[in-house]
């Protein structure tokens, strides 16, 4: 006796999934870059009261915000690593239904969820999506 299994994937879960997904990247990738910047500014040694307001106004409210950004971002320091696993085992898993393998184009993945964008991120698992205005 022998099973035949038919698998048919709706193209369109994968756009959902992603928009689903994308204010948890969108928040957690701008934290990580915030901490990034409030580590960047501190290795510079801006502390001092002058030296803080010669900065933008954007790096000012940083650094006043620099307690509750450091707290919420130690209580959730390697969710956007899991973010990014979630993502990369979607695209793996999503194409291997389809009979290819793609492990060969994670590290392109990865670059393009650190410089995250949903459009880019959808063109990336979608890729006829390119040449229509669907996105």
């Amino acid at each position: 006796m022998y099973f035949v299994f038919c698998l048919v994937i709706n193209d369109d879960s994968i756009n959902h999934i992603l928009k689903l997904i994308d204010p948890k990247l969108q928040s957690h990738a701008k934290l990580s870059k915030e901490i990034s910047l409030l580590d960047a500014l501190h290795e510079l040694g801006v502390n001092d009261t002058e030296t803080i307001k010669a900065l933008s106004t954007e790096y000012q409210n940083l650094l006043e915000k620099d307690k509750e950004l450091r707290a919420e971002f130690s209580n959730q320091p390697a969710y956007l690593d899991r973010l990014y696993g979630i993502t990369t085992d979607l695209y793996i898993d999503y194409y291997k239904f389809k009979g290819t393998s793609v492990k060969s184009k994670i590290p392109k993945l990865l670059t393009i969820l650190d410089n995250y964008n949903y459009k880019n991120l959808l063109l990336f698992f979608r890729p006829e999506f390119e040449t229509s205005d669907s996105i």
